[in-house]
């Protein structure tokens, strides 16, 4: 067996085992019970503290708000085309599905799991 190849498969485990052990942290180690009241209200109903955020600035200059609402709305648009291209591209199964004793709020889901989608569709509005 090649040296390099050793290294390689050493470091996708340990990569793999640090992967699981802060998924577990995050899932069971900080739950508490406004987590746990707060996150399913984000899940279902993201649009409310998007209202809440967005309102002031309606009230203020509607005319430019709505521009950059436009232009966000865009941004949006292209950041989820391109994240879903890519999260069927990668085809990585969802903790939940893949790990016994995950913590789930709220239902598990059927799609594929990419967890820079989040990031990659807010730097896609911001852009």
């Amino acid at each position: 067996m090649d040296l390099e190849l050793v290294i390689w498969y050493l470091g996708i485990e340990l990569y793999n085992t640090m992967d699981t052990s802060l998924f577990f942290f995050i899932n069971q180690g900080l739950q508490n019970i406004v987590f746990d009241f707060v996150m399913p209200f984000i899940t279902k109903k993201p649009y409310i503290f998007f209202g809440a955020v967005a309102l002031p600035f309606f009230l203020r200059d509607w005319r430019k708000s709505l521009f950059v609402f436009s232009l966000c709305m865009v941004g949006l648009a292209v950041g989820d085309g391109s994240a879903n291209i890519l999260k069927h591209a990668f085809e990585s199964i969802r903790p939940c599905q893949a790990l016994e004793g995950s913590r789930l709020l709220v239902g598990c889901g059927w799609t594929f799991s990419f967890p820079f989608c989040p990031p990659f569709i807010i730097f896609s509005i911001t852009s």
